[in-house]
């Protein structure tokens, strides 16, 4: 499996925060929910927040942490535990970041519903502004 790092990564290829974001939201408006998130249509209270993604990690076998205080580099079964024990370790470490993956999505979706939301909130306190100010103009 190739490296990560690699020094001979083409700069093209590479995943930006803003590559990230533009593919994500491509990807959001590709939904029913998100569609009408990124839109320009007007907001009303019968949408609603998405809920949050809120799990608990699943049981994996627990790596051994004790052989990382191994002072003896023996070969054969110590070699297969220690391989054994950093298998488990990657599987954890890969569970937390797609958790934590889902957990920013749903952050994301909530933050553009947040914005729409305050589009809508601005827009009525405008119209209320303008009704103020002709009532104003009316009695003067």
């Amino acid at each position: 499996m190739p490296s990560k790092c690699a020094l001979d990564a083409d700069p093209m290829t590479l995943e930006t925060p803003s590559k990230r974001m533009q593919i994500m939201a491509s990807g959001i408006a590709g939904t029913k929910t998100g569609s009408m998130l990124l839109s320009n249509e007007h907001y009303h209270s019968s949408n609603s927040l998405v809920k949050p993604v809120l799990e608990h990690p699943p049981l994996l076998p627990q790596p051994n942490w004790n052989l990382l205080n191994a002072i003896d580099h023996a070969g054969g079964d110590a070699e297969t535990e220690h391989l054994q024990s950093l298998g488990y370790a990657c599987a954890q470490i890969e569970v937390q970041d797609k958790m934590l993956e889902r957990a920013y999505a749903t952050m994301m979706l909530q933050d553009f519903y947040l914005h729409k939301l305050n589009q809508a909130l601005y827009k009525k306190e405008e119209k209320k502004g303008e009704k103020t100010d002709k009532q104003k103009k009316s009695f003067c």
